[in-house]
């Protein structure tokens, strides 16, 4: 079972082109509107690479950042699929608590 903030790790992954870490709290950040610790993301990061839902290539080496290059994550198939069964189940429980008139 996914955290919520590997969840939202995750979306915000497959919803970007080139999705690094930076660029992945600041996404966040603004849709959920509040400010974000890049280390939380960085850690939800870390375990969706161990539980192999996420993967990463780096990126050119990069003149403006001092000759560093960054990582660009982006969702492995295992992940797709995560996303999908854990969307589904959410869904599945929110059209429940409509029918009986909880929602």
């Amino acid at each position: 079972m996914l955290g919520e903030m590997e969840e939202v790790v995750l979306l915000t992954v497959a919803s970007l082109s080139e999705a690094y870490s930076k660029q992945i709290a600041d996404e966040i950040s603004n849709h959920f509107n509040r400010k974000l610790n890049i280390s939380s993301v960085q850690i939800a990061i870390i375990r969706l690479l161990k539980k192999e839902y996420l993967t990463y290539h780096m990126s050119p080496v990069e003149h403006k950042r001092g000759g560093k290059s960054k990582r660009i994550f982006y969702l492995t198939k295992k992940g797709r699929k995560s996303i999908q069964l854990f969307m589904d189940k959410k869904l599945i429980l929110y059209n429940n608590g409509r029918e009986i008139g909880t929602l």
